[in-house]
């Protein structure tokens, strides 16, 4: 009978969680997105959905004969070309931008709202990190523009999902649609075929894997928005923004590397210091039987560190840290984790560029607002090292249990093969 009441009780709580999240986006919109608008970056509702599905117009009208590359670069697509090619034959404009957008946006809040309610300590953080979250800049503006991203964070949870259920074949044909719509997923797809690879698939695997990257790397070449500018950009190449605002330019590449060596130094120093910095990281865990919380916090990391790492963009990509950083959190105990808590809401609050597109503030209101951002870029860059040493740690502890031959073995795999 207690058991009963306690699974009304959970259930309910996660009810009011999904409530609590969708519900704070429809009053975001009701108020026009407010900080969106204070940072200079409103556009119209839903925007990036609309110019998508314009492009798929665009391609079904077309002439026939029109190469990809023309297709690109006359319909302004800058997404993977198998949606464009479904566009060539199939009307997608009965779709109601409005219901598509606030299906995609649902979906989205749902999903989030419930891997923080199975990941938090209690009912009381979970409701924190679901208002952090959902209400803030970058989040605003993912949902604002309706933009592409909300529709892979969906398609990688449920890929993830199907994958802790065995049902792996599936969970990849997901991921691969998921990566040629849009790229930055490829890196996981990769390592999860690479982890799979065996004497018996590889004749499959390996010519997939080559497929999936060469289309991956055409699309790439036709897209001559790549790599894009703009005002939200968060990610290894990030810092370059102050700088720029001292009069001292340097090509972002240049920023990549120097934030991709930050980022590897730090989770170096959270390994070595990790009684001091990184409790999470004493937990000797292995990830067998992966729940699938557990593989969905996974992936989605995985994902944040891809895009952080490589300077990838807008800081909207930061709902795959909403739902991976908790991966972090769970592993802490509650007393210690408190820095890394405000940190993860920090990052969340301080990494979109409000500091440095206000144009209403000028003098010390403008500077603390800078350095607001860059207290919130500074909190990113310590969870993406946490994620790293994270990841880094859980490699160590695989070695330690299959021995280093074993993992040799894995990696050499690709040359042994006949």
């Amino acid at each position: 009978m207690l058991n009963n009441k306690i699974l009304v009780k959970n259930k309910l709580n996660l009810l009011v969680l999904i409530f609590v999240a969708n519900i704070l986006t429809l009053i975001n919109f009701l108020l026009d997105w407010p900080l969106v608008r204070l940072a200079n970056q409103q556009a119209t509702n839903f925007i990036d959905l609309d110019l998508v599905l314009r492009s798929l117009d665009c391609a079904l009208h077309a002439d026939p004969n029109n190469s990809l590359s023309l297709l690109y670069s006359k319909c302004n697509y800058i997404y993977g070309s198998p949606l464009l090619i479904l566009g060539k034959s199939i009307n997608f404009g009965f779709f109601d931008l409005n219901f598509l957008a606030w299906i995609f946006i649902i979906m989205a809040n749902t999903l989030l709202a419930t891997v923080i309610f199975f990941t938090a300590k209690n009912q009381n953080y979970a409701l924190i990190f679901v208002f952090s979250i959902i209400s803030s800049p970058p989040i605003s503006l993912l949902f604002e523009r309706a933009n592409i991203d909300a529709l892979i964070f969906i398609l990688v949870i449920f890929s993830a999902l199907l994958h802790s259920k065995n049902l792996k074949l599936l969970s990849l044909i997901i991921l691969i649609l998921t990566t040629l719509i849009k790229f930055y997923t490829l890196p996981l797809l990769l390592l999860i075929l690479f982890l799979y690879l065996s004497k018996k698939n590889y004749i499959f695997l390996i010519p997939v894997a080559v497929i999936i990257t060469v289309n991956v790397i055409f699309d790439l070449a036709r897209i001559k928005k790549v790599p894009a500018s703009g005002l939200a950009q968060f990610g290894s190449a990030v810092f370059s923004w102050y700088f720029d605002q001292l009069g001292l330019h340097f090509h972002k590449g240049i920023w990549v590397i120097f934030g991709f060596f930050a980022t590897l130094g730090t989770a170096y120093f959270l390994l070595k210091k990790p009684e001091r910095f990184a409790p999470g990281l004493l937990i000797k865990f292995q990830i067998r039987n992966t729940s699938s919380i557990d593989m969905i916090l996974i992936w989605t990391s995985l994902i944040f560190l891809t895009c952080y790492l490589f300077g990838f963009n807008y800081d909207y990509r930061l709902i795959f840290l909403a739902s991976g950083g908790i991966l972090i959190l769970k592993f802490i105990g509650n007393g210690e984790s408190k820095t890394w808590k405000i940190l993860f809401i920090l990052t969340f609050w301080g990494s979109t560029g409000i500091g440095v597109t206000i144009k209403e503030f000028v003098g010390w209101q403008h500077n603390i607002f800078v350095i607001f951002q860059l207290f919130g870029d500074l909190a990113t860059l310590l969870w993406a090292s946490y994620l790293l040493a994270f990841f880094f740690h859980f490699l160590r502890l695989y070695l330690e249990i299959n021995s280093f031959e074993v993992f040799l073995s894995k990696s050499m795999r690709l040359i042994r093969l006949r």
